[in-house]
């Protein structure tokens, strides 16, 4: 996963930073547990709309799983019972 900075709005950066600094951590160490919160709190709600999407481009949920995580987008797939337009 490559690293990033969310761009957030001016009110939303500084509660944050403030809010990091209450806590006694840094921003960046933060960011990684509120993100490891959200992850672990909505998988099974993402893992249903995996498995969905999944069976309605013709996947298994583990091969759009690899395709997503490697940086295809929904839109540049093309599903595989989708006839072959020449």
């Amino acid at each position: 996963m490559n690293e990033f900075t969310p761009n957030l709005g001016i009110h939303d950066k500084e509660w944050f930073e403030v809010m990091s600094k209450l806590r006694g951590g840094t921003v960046e160490e933060n960011l990684r547990s509120v993100v490891s919160f959200y992850v672990r709190r909505n998988k099974d709600a993402y893992k249903e709309i995996l498995d969905h999407t999944a069976n309605r481009l013709g996947f298994t949920p583990d091969e759009l799983f690899e395709q997503l995580a490697n940086g295809a987008t929904l839109e540049s797939l093309q599903p595989k019972n989708a006839p072959d337009i020449a």
